[in-house]
């Protein structure tokens, strides 16, 4: 068997850098485990890291989270590429989907420490863990009084896999789950752990039964969902307690909505004055400012 040339294309710790190249004599890393990449921006373009460029001729099997652009003629040699991320979006934006190269991503490996992720930002909510640390950081003392999950639902937009480890954690802590899911035609009762699944079609109604929203959607195809964005602030029959996103498109997409926003640079929530609607918003982002 001949040598198989590996370039990985996202900073990982040295050690598995070091257990990569160590899984068979025929695996050539082109990378220097010694040499630290640079993590690349997480907003459009989302660039490959410039100091990888040129071991990409000689590449056979890439391992990353970002696609550089004109894959196919930097790496000719290419066969496969594993993405980090669950989905496809990546392999999208570089109009890859219809090329020779093998494609696999991580669906299943991020549900866990996204929901976990979830689960913390609702906790913080009902119990004032912001104003907590804020009164704390001001060196002032007052008394909160923390609400309880128990009894809220939870809107989950997207049930895939982090969707229903979502809901598996709520339901253990007494809460009611609905949501939606882009392939279903009509209402399915008891979907798993999720009690009312909804189509598409029906978003408002999820939207208005809900005290949490949690965003799983994938960027693509987001067209049909952005239709029911319009008239976001008036859809609530109750404020939200919280808002998570996924995905960074979404961020945009709900500021741009979303009025009179207010960002806390050194932190990950937002306040949103938007009359009788959201009241928090939550973001996995990375960007220091909202636009």
């Amino acid at each position: 068997m001949s040598t198989v040339n590996v370039l990985v294309g996202w900073p990982l710790p040295r050690d598995l850098m070091v257990e990569i190249s160590g899984l068979n004599e025929h695996i050539k890393l082109l990378n220097d485990p010694d040499h630290d990449l640079v993590r690349p921006d997480v907003w459009p373009p989302f660039p490959f890291p410039e100091s990888l460029l040129e071991f990409l001729p000689q590449c056979e099997i890439l391992f990353t989270s970002r696609v550089p652009r004109n894959l196919e003629s930097l790496a000719p040699n290419l066969k496969w590429v594993q993405l980090l991320s669950a989905g496809v979006d990546e392999v999208k934006r570089a109009n890859l989907e219809y090329s020779d190269i093998a494609f696999t991503t991580s669906k299943g490996v991020h549900s866990r420490p996204l929901s976990e992720w979830v689960i913390g930002a609702m906790l913080a909510m009902v119990k004032n863990i912001p104003q907590i640390v804020e009164a704390k950081r001001k060196r002032e003392y007052r008394k909160f009084i923390g609400g309880e999950l128990s009894g809220l639902t939870a809107g989950i937009l997207g049930v895939g896999n982090v969707g229903l480890r979502v809901a598996h954690i709520c339901k253990a802590l007494d809460m009611s789950v609905i949501g939606t899911r882009r392939f279903i035609k009509s209402v399915e009762k008891d979907y798993g752990p999720v009690d009312e699944l909804f189509p598409s079609d029906q978003l408002s109604t999820v939207l208005e039964r809900s005290d949490f929203l949690i965003i799983c959607l994938p960027i693509f195809p987001m067209n049909e969902w952005i239709k029911s964005w319009s008239d976001f602030p008036t859809l609530f029959s109750q404020f939200f307690h919280c808002l998570y996103t996924l995905f960074n498109w979404w961020s945009l997409v709900i500021q741009s909505i979303g009025h009179n926003l207010w960002h806390k640079a050194e932190s990950n929530y937002t306040i949103i004055d938007g009359g009788n609607s959201l009241k928090w918003l939550y973001l996995n982002t990375f960007r220091p400012k909202l636009n």
